[in-house]
């Protein structure tokens, strides 16, 4: 493991693989230290739709107080695989202790749930989520929730916008506003407004 971890993407079998490579990829184009980790006991994870992964570490060997901030994706049946293991809910609740940054998409809120988190907390989660989270301020007209050092996405189309998010925490937004110019991000928003992301001639 990298000793100044600034992102662990926890990854188990069932995880929902654009949920889990947008994070990694839009961190990692900025500089961001981010690891993925395996909570299965191998190296490779096997995602919702049948992607291999390799990850980075083995959950065993991560110590929560060596990382900055933890990703948490969701897939069905990742984010309950998530949400049963004890070592992902010690380093959720140890990072909440440490105000440290907590991000979790779609199922993945279940987690925070799971860990004691999500009393009156202020999020967003897939909508056929949001009666597992009774405890919760749930927002459904956002993509994208920030709640102090919560940050949490309704769904795989909420992954960019949450990455960056995530980005412009860790760093800033000059170096968000980057990532997103380069990736042409302000020309999708645009499109989707208008309606022409895709033109048929």
């Amino acid at each position: 493991m990298n000793d100044e971890l600034e992102m662990l993407i926890l990854l188990a079998d069932g995880t929902e693989e654009v949920e889990a490579l947008t994070m990694y990829d839009v961190l990692n184009r900025a500089g961001v230290s981010v690891e993925l980790c395996s909570i299965t006991g191998q190296s490779t994870i096997t995602s919702a739709h049948g992607v291999k992964i390799a990850c980075d570490s083995l959950i065993e060997d991560i110590s929560p107080y060596d990382i900055d901030a933890v990703y948490i994706p969701g897939g069905i049946p990742g984010a309950l695989n998530l949400a049963a293991h004890p070592l992902v809910l010690h380093i959720v609740q140890s990072l909440a202790v440490d105000d440290k940054l907590i991000v979790a998409v779609c199922a993945g809120p279940y987690v925070l749930h799971a860990a004691g988190l999500t009393d009156n907390l202020t999020l967003t989660c897939a909508p056929s989520y949001k009666d597992k989270l009774p405890d919760c301020d749930y927002v459904q007209d956002a993509m994208v929730v920030r709640s102090g050092k919560y940050l949490t996405g309704n769904g795989p189309a909420a992954c960019l916008p949450l990455a960056l998010e995530t980005l412009a925490i860790l760093r800033d937004k000059e170096t968000s506003d980057k990532i997103a110019e380069a990736m042409q991000v302000k020309k999708l928003y645009t499109c989707v407004k208008a309606d022409t992301v895709v033109c048929d001639k």
